[in-house]
């Protein structure tokens, strides 16, 4: 007994050396499939102790449900005690000590002992390769499925380029079923001919006349070459017709890394052309139009200089830019005015040559690229025949329009050579044109540029001209005709520069204006004439007394205008009721639809409104309606030919009459002469000024003056 002890002890310690270092676990059990010894791994593998298994029986590895059929298995091995494994060819579970399973293979080996039969068992864990085989499986039915289902042709092809197989995209592709390639046609028979031979030949520098199934590694050689790779093919259908797709040819590799065929996978991008072929066209054309753009307009510009240098001919440039444009917009509507804009383009575009460009610059202004014009006179001719077509009537709905255009012409080599330069002197001889009074043509010319670059100086100059205190104001009177009574100032933007003298409103306004510096500009003046006519008021003690402020449509439509209207209000305790804001009748047709929601908010805190310059514009009689309008200033051209034109004094009588229908008063501006202003007391004009009543002044002078006429009346 001591000796089997002693032997079994041996035995144990034997095994525990070699089994505690083995990779799977392993189990020592008697002839009754009781648990002698467990190995480190065993425990590890089933979760016990590695004490907890010994005098357990083996049964407690094994799921319950498989214990019947484990007992027999167990039994017919100890009849016939001959190595075997468990598990390899079909699945075989192990027990957690917390009842999980696991798949294992499982062998046993005999072992005797004391005439006895024991049995070492060798569990290995099989789960990860359970789980591998099954997640290698899953993946193969991934890729299978997502083969069948993919959007794009995916064809395998043997070594010659025979095709072997092809999924159900690629016969919805090329309009044939598999059957139909599969086995019997070469890769290179659902390609264009044509473009097969032309890259093969490309890349070999061979001459050939057809490509076939023999030239198909030197098509793999070129679709698999850097630049061919993702490369634009055609493939043709069954009917013959032709598709782009985009190609990626990649090799097929068996498990020894040796290529046994090609992979095809093609995109049709048919779709995607179309969509590239619209966004270039959008990307280069204007949408309203279908005119070049900006962009593909300046791309035919330079190209057309370039070719200056070097066949020594003309290209010329056409500014174009309708007279008025906005005025149909904001009466008529935007889809008005969009129409007449693509009627015009059309009109334009087939006023030209086939070589000429005409392009859309945006809102009301077109541009006409005239490469190989010969000569100034030869643009300037057909300056003259576009301004032509265009004042030919148009009919949109059932409006009627007869457009009119400004247009500059520059010209290259002889004003510039470069495209920024010949657009800024097109654009110089296209207000030109404006200024002389719209509807024409002018050339680009040296004075031209030299009055743009005095207008650069002049803006410059304006920026300081605030904080270096050049800007001062004059006051003219406006008397009342029948009492003679001054009754209101007109405030007078002056400008003394230091180097230049006085700079006349006329040349600083508009760049005031075109700059912005307007509205700073103006927001001075409002407080400045708010100040000084609270010291008229005070020394002449007249506290009605109205002071009228001319403002732009660039100030009242600028956002901060009404708060900073009443904060000078407020500073200088200034009424509403006694300020007067005039505005030009041009400028305020060319932005009634901004202008007037701001003129009715002055109109509710009591500001008065004054339409200035009445009759140099186009206002109708349901605009003055529509403005919260009270008083009307004649302009100064009517006033002056009242003497001499019958015509223009009935004019004036009109619109003396008109106004007092609607309860407007009336002020006739640049009277100079006692006849005037006796004729103007007859029609009972309400109001007047101009020289024969009072020169515009500074404002101490003015009070001097106005202190003596009230001395004379009271003498």
């Amino acid at each position: 007994m001591k000796q089997n002890e002693k032997g079994l002890s041996e035995m144990r310690s034997m095994v525990n050396g070699i089994v505690d270092s083995m990779p799977f676990a392993m189990l020592l059990t008697d002839q009754d499939g009781i648990i002698t010894y467990t190995n480190t791994y065993a425990s590890r593998l089933f979760g016990y102790e590695l004490e907890q298994l010994h005098g357990q029986s083996i049964d407690v590895l094994i799921p319950s449900r498989s214990r019947p059929r484990h007992e027999g298995m167990r039994r017919s091995f100890m009849d016939n005690p001959v190595s075997r494994v468990m598990g390899a060819s079909r699945e075989v579970r192990g027990r957690r000590k917390d009842g999980s399973e696991l798949a294992v293979e499982v062998g046993l080996n005999a072992l005797p002992v004391d005439g006895e039969t024991w049995v070492m068992v060798s569990v290995y864990d099989a789960s990860a390769r359970r789980q591998a085989q099954n997640e290698a499986a899953k993946a193969q039915h991934l890729a299978q499925a997502m083969i069948e289902a993919a959007p794009f042709s995916i064809i395998a092809t043997d070594l010659s380029g025979t095709i072997v197989s092809m999924n159900p995209t690629s016969e919805k592709m090329l309009w044939h079923k598999a059957a139909d390639l599969v086995g019997r046609v070469n890769l290179l028979q659902i390609h264009d001919g044509e473009e097969i031979r032309l890259r093969i030949q490309e890349l070999s520098h061979a001459q050939i006349d057809n490509a076939g199934p023999q030239d198909f590694s030197l098509f793999v050689a070129y679709a698999s070459h850097a630049r061919g790779s993702g490369q634009e093919w055609m493939y043709v259908r069954r009917d013959g017709s032709k598709f782009p797709v985009q190609l990626t040819l990649s090799a097929l590799k068996d498990a020894n890394e040796g290529v046994s065929g090609f992979l095809a996978m093609a995109f049709d991008i048919s779709e995607r052309k179309r969509a590239d072929e619209y966004i270039q066209h959008i990307a280069h054309h204007d949408i309203l139009t279908g005119l070049p753009n900006r962009v593909l307009m300046q791309d035919r510009l330079d190209t057309a200089l370039r070719r200056i240098s070097r066949y020594g001919n003309s290209v010329g440039v056409l500014l174009i830019d309708l007279d008025n444009f906005k005025r149909i917009n904001d009466s008529l509507g935007h889809h008005i005015g969009d129409h007449l804009l693509a009627q015009v383009a059309e009109r334009l575009r087939k006023a030209v040559r086939e070589s000429d460009t005409v392009a859309r610059l945006g809102g009301d202004e077109f541009i006409v690229v005239l490469p190989d014009i010969g000569s100034l006179d030869n643009a300037r001719r057909l300056a003259v025949k576009l301004l032509a077509r265009l004042g030919m009537p148009i009919r949109v709905n059932e409006y009627e329009f007869r457009i009119t255009a400004s247009l500059g012409i520059s010209l290259a080599p002889d004003h510039a050579t470069d495209s920024a330069a010949l657009m800024m002197y097109a654009d110089m001889a296209m207000y030109e044109a404006k200024r002389r009074g719209r509807s024409q043509c002018q050339a680009f010319s040296q004075e031209m540029a030299q009055r743009v670059a005095r207008h650069h100086e002049l803006e410059q100059a304006l920026e300081t001209a605030i904080d270096r205190n050049q800007f001062w104001l004059a006051y003219q009177p406006q008397y009342d005709v029948a009492t003679g009574k001054v009754v209101a100032l007109e405030a007078l933007l002056r400008w003394q520069h230091p180097v230049w003298g006085s700079v006349g409103p006329d040349q600083f306004i508009p760049i005031a204006e075109s700059s912005g510096l307007i509205v700073p500009i103006g927001a001075w003046v409002m407080r400045r004439a708010c100040e000084e006519i609270g010291q008229v008021r005070a020394v002449l003690g007249e506290p009605e007394l109205r002071i009228a402020i001319n403002v732009s449509p660039h100030q009242l439509i600028h956002e901060d205008f009404l708060a900073s209207l009443n904060d000078t209000l407020q500073e200088c305790d200034a009424d509403p009721r006694l300020i007067e804001l005039e505005i030009t009748e041009t400028s305020l047709m060319d932005s009634v639809e901004d202008v007037l929601p701001i003129l009715t908010q002055l109109r509710e805190r009591g500001v008065s409104i004054a339409i200035d310059d009445f009759g140099t514009g186009f206002s109708s009689l349901s605009y003055l309606i529509r403005f919260p309008v009270q008083r009307l200033k004649i302009d100064r051209v009517f006033i002056n030919e009242i003497e001499q034109a019958d015509s223009q004094a009935t004019v004036v009588s009109a619109i003396i009459a008109m106004a007092h229908k609607l309860g407007l008063e009336v002020l006739a501006e640049g009277v100079e002469t006692e006849r005037q202003h006796h004729w103007l007391q007859r029609q009972k004009c309400d109001q007047a000024q101009g020289f024969l009543l009072g020169r515009p002044m500074s404002c101490a002078d003015l009070i001097d003056s106005l202190q003596i006429q009230r001395s004379l009346r009271l003498n």
